[in-house]
């Protein structure tokens, strides 16, 4: 770990970089370490609480370390491996989790506020699947894992069920807590950590009713006909109370997963629009003192007082809509045209018709998603809306497309252009009217665009 860090120093001095870069680059690179190494590190220090005990004679019982048979316990050799044991568990069990959530939590504020810098990318370990306000959640999986491995080994050996009640109490706790808070980003990663959380609990009831079965078992009297075990269990022996509790956990296990597959389902079809790259619905906040006005009629509005606006405008005189141009002259008062219209290129145009107003609705959405702190810092969001018309992956064709598109009508050549640029690389434009015979043998598509407009026949260019 220090050898890749002093890498990162000194490719980052290479580069010519400031030391800081350097500095942040390797600690990421020693956060991933930590995280990797932390629960096998934590496992082998609580390993040196571990003893087992040895019958030397019907009255004399010696114990010895369970990882190492050649030391005995309770000894001056034992004492000097717990005394090391209890140095280390200050610095990985204890330290760790201290290290990482000190780091996450002095980056929270940033984190709320969707606030990107150095720091805060050289802990995207540590934060980057989690919501804002479960910053904190890599810290609390580390103190589940030391506990279940690490810290319940402190109870003795001659306790070993009481292990097991604690280990069920804390995967209960654990499974509650994460159902409820739901802390990561990704829905289905919620899934895969309740699920994970719950076959955890599942598994720790099984080895309680084994360890249950085979303590009755200990007691019992062979010249009985029924054993106490199958009396109190009603299992004839471990076997089949083991198939059945895989049985009725793997069940339970696949409900689970079968639900909520279905409501993932429901949810992503629920929203109308969702973000195209993780696929779940957007986070629309609002920053404080501050509020949303739906129309600007009804309030008194200056340059100073707009921090981000929204314009759509209906064109079509029969939905009661009117030009900009119109409304710039005649709707809208003169001191006001520059502040509500002065940029163009983010006037919305609305439609009626349902394939175009979901693009409206669309562009809408993302430009009051992109005024909101969660997403403040993009210059642009890319969203998917239930039920738009879109160039999906069955849908681009494998073969070569030409399209021409006449010289005269420009609009289908700009179309054409941004199907190329956009969608379809094998989309290729043809200057002039392809001839079958020049296609070649890989018998290519060929698509003519006309796009239809009030000018397109008109004057010169729409008569040839």
């Amino acid at each position: 770990m220090a050898f890749g860090a002093l890498l990162q120093l000194l490719v980052g001095k290479a580069r010519g970089l400031p030391l800081t870069h350097g500095i942040f680059a390797s600690t990421s690179l020693c956060l991933f370490v930590v995280f990797l190494l932390s629960p096998q590190i934590t496992q082998a220090i609580f390993q040196a609480f571990q003893c087992v005990p040895f019958e030397w004679s019907p009255t004399v019982t010696h114990y010895y370390m369970r990882s190492s048979l050649a030391v005995r316990c309770y000894t001056s050799d034992h004492d000097h491996i717990l005394l090391i044991s209890y140095v280390l568990m200050l610095v990985w069990p204890i330290g760790s989790v201290l290290l990482f959530f000190s780091l996450v939590h002095r980056a929270r504020s940033r984190l709320i506020e969707h606030t990107r810098d150095e720091y805060v990318v050289s802990i995207r370990l540590l934060h980057n699947d989690y919501k804002p306000e479960s910053y904190f959640w890599a810290s609390v999986e580390l103190v589940h894992r030391s506990t279940l491995i690490g810290w319940v080994l402190l109870i003795d050996e001659e306790k070993s069920f009481v292990r097991l009640v604690l280990a069920n109490i804390i995967c209960v706790i654990m499974l509650m807590w994460t159902s409820i808070t739901l802390p990561y980003v990704r829905m289905h990663d919620n899934v895969l950590a309740i699920a994970a959380a719950l076959l955890l609990q599942l598994t720790y009831i099984w080895s309680s009713y084994v360890k249950v079965y085979h303590a009755l078992a200990e007691y019992e009297n062979p010249e009985d006909d029924k054993r106490i075990s199958s009396r109190v269990l009603g299992f004839e022996s471990s076997n089949e109370l083991t198939v059945t509790l895989l049985f009725l956990g793997g069940s339970l296990l696949g409900i689970f997963l079968t639900l909520w597959t279905h409501r993932l389902q429901a949810q992503k079809w629920g929203h109308h629009i969702w973000l195209k790259d993780v696929g779940v619905a957007p986070e629309m906040s609002l920053s404080m003192g501050k509020r949303w006005m739906l129309f600007i009629s009804h309030l008194t509005i200056s340059s100073a007082s707009i921090d981000w606006k929204i314009i759509s405008t209906q064109a079509d005189h029969a939905k009661g809509g009117a030009p900009l141009r119109y409304l710039c002259d005649h709707e809208c008062p003169r001191d006001l045209v520059e502040v509500i219209f002065g940029d163009d290129g983010k006037i919305i145009q609305w439609h009626r018709r349902i394939e175009f107003q979901l693009l409206s609705l669309k562009k809408i959405a993302e430009a009051a998603l992109l005024a909101s702190p969660a997403y403040s810092h993009k210059k642009s969001l890319p969203l998917s809306v239930h039920g738009e018309v879109a160039l999906g992956v069955k849908q681009r064709a494998s073969n070569a497309v030409y399209v021409y598109a006449s010289p005269n009508n420009a609009d289908a050549r700009a179309l054409a252009r941004e199907l190329q640029e956009g969608h379809l690389s094998n989309l290729f434009i043809a200057e002039e009217m392809p001839v079958e015979a020049d296609l070649g043998a890989a018998r290519a598509k060929v698509l003519y665009f006309l796009y239809l407009s009030k000018d397109t026949f008109a004057g010169n260019s729409g008569m040839r």
